[in-house]
C-alpha cells in the first residue's frame, strides 16, 4: 500500500516540470481571462431590501492580484516537486535510477518486485526530505503571520 502510494507521489513529480511549463505558456491567457471578468463601476438598487449596491473596483484589483500571486505560486511548487523528483533520482545508483524512471514515467515496465525494492530503499529518506520541506513551510508561515 505504501508502495503503491509513493508510486503515484513520484508519478506526480516526474510530471512536474511539464505542468510548470504548460502553465507558464497559459499565463497570459489565465491573465486575459482575469481581466475579462472586471465588472465595470456601476450602481443598482435593489427593490426589495430598497438599497444601493456597487461593484467596488478596488476590491475587483485586489482580487486580480492575488489571483495572479496564487497562479505564480502554483508554478513554483511545480517546479520544488520537479526539484524534489531530481533529488530523489540522485539518491539512487545508475541502474535503479534508471529502472525508476523508466518505471514511473511509463517508458518502460519493470518487474515490480524490483521497483518495490528500489521504493523501500528511498522511503526513510523520502519521508525526512518530505519532514524538512513541512518544517520550511511551517517557518515561513509563522514568519509571515508576525507581518500580518
Amino acid at each position: 500500500m505504501i508502495d503503491d502510494i509513493l508510486l503515484y507521489e513520484l508519478k506526480r513529480l516526474s510530471r512536474a516540470k511539464r505542468r510548470a511549463e504548460r502553465l507558464e505558456q497559459d499565463r497570459e491567457i489565465f491573465h486575459a481571462e482575469l481581466y475579462q471578468s472586471i465588472v465595470y463601476p456601476s450602481t443598482w438598487l435593489d427593490y426589495t431590501e430598497e438599497r444601493l449596491y456597487s461593484a467596488s473596483t478596488e476590491l475587483q484589483g485586489i482580487k486580480i492580484a492575488n489571483a495572479k500571486e496564487r497562479y505564480e505560486r502554483e508554478i513554483q511548487k511545480e517546479y520544488e516537486r520537479y526539484n524534489l523528483w531530481l533529488s530523489v533520482l540522485s539518491w539512487l545508483d545508475d541502474n535503479d535510477r534508471k529502472m525508476l524512471m523508466n518505471h514511473v514515467t511509463g517508458i518502460e515496465r519493470s518487474d515490480l518486485y524490483k521497483v518495490k525494492r528500489i521504493l523501500r530503499k528511498i522511503v526513510p529518506r523520502y519521508n525526512k526530505e518530505l519532514e524538512k520541506i513541512e518544517c520550511e513551510k511551517d517557518v515561513y508561515a509563522r514568519e509571515t503571520m508576525k507581518y500580518a
